[in-house]
């Protein structure tokens, strides 16, 4: 592999050294809030098994889906002040 030309690696560690002093490091970096942050409010597991071959091979997707659903609306809501 050729090394990049001098110049180069001159203006890519000049602008990593720009961006590391603007950003926060470690925990308070993680823990500061941003408008466009993802929040996962619900995680629900379903049956797995081998593809083409396993135990639901013969189960349609939407019938898996159809009873995940159905047991997901029958727990009680998420309290928004958890949040």
């Amino acid at each position: 592999m050729l090394p990049a030309p001098p110049l180069r690696l001159g203006l890519a560690s000049l602008t990593m050294r720009n961006m590391s002093t603007r950003a926060a490091k470690g925990l308070p970096a993680i823990l500061e809030k941003h408008p466009d942050d993802v929040v996962i409010t619900f995680a629900k597991r379903t049956a797995m098994g081998r593809a083409k071959k396993g135990q639901f091979k013969d189960v349609p997707v939407d019938e898996m889906m159809q009873a995940m659903f159905k047991a997901c609306s029958a727990l009680p809501p998420l309290e928004h002040s958890a949040y």
